[in-house]
C-alpha cells in the first residue's frame, strides 16, 4: 500500500508540474524573456511605417486583453483539477472531466496567441519577423 501511495504522489507532482509550467505557460512571451511591453518597445524601434506600428500595437494590446481572460480560465480550470485530484471522495470520471476542461482552456488560451502570431505575420516583412519570432542563438 505504501508504494502505491509513493506512485500517486509522483503522479500529482509530473501532472501539476505539466499544468503549471507546460503548455500555454510559454505564451506569456513573444520572444524567449520578452514581455509585450517589450515587444511594444522594439517595434516603435524597428518599424518605421506609422500605420503598421500603430496596426501592430493595436493587435498586441487586443492580444494581452484576451490573454488576461484566458489565463484566468485556465487558473480556474487549474484549481477545479486540484479539488478533485485532492479530495478523496473524487472519481476517475470527474478527474478526467476537469482535466479535459483544463485542456480545453489552455488550447483556448494558446489559439488567442496564434491569431495574434499570424495576424502579425500579416503586417510584418520577413526582416521584422525574423527580428521578433526567431531565435537568435540557435
Amino acid at each position: 500500500m505504501r508504494n502505491i501511495m509513493k506512485q500517486r504522489g509522483q503522479i500529482l507532482i509530473i501532472l501539476f508540474g505539466s499544468m503549471f509550467f507546460g503548455g500555454a505557460a510559454t505564451v506569456a512571451t513573444f520572444i524567449e524573456g520578452s514581455s509585450t511591453k517589450d515587444v511594444k518597445k522594439a517595434i516603435k524601434k524597428v518599424i518605421s511605417d506609422e500605420t503598421r506600428k500603430d496596426e501592430i500595437i493595436s493587435l498586441i494590446k487586443e492580444w494581452d486583453k484576451k490573454k488576461k481572460k484566458t489565463r484566468k480560465q485556465v487558473e480556474k480550470e487549474q484549481k477545479a483539477l486540484l479539488n478533485v485530484l485532492t479530495s478523496y471522495d473524487s472519481t476517475k470520471q470527474a478527474m478526467q472531466q476537469a482535466a479535459m476542461k483544463l485542456n480545453e482552456s489552455i488550447d483556448s488560451e494558446d489559439q488567442v496567441f496564434l491569431d495574434l502570431k499570424y495576424s502579425m505575420r500579416e503586417k510584418l516583412t520577413k526582416e521584422e519577423w525574423d527580428q521578433f519570432w526567431v531565435k537568435k542563438d540557435m
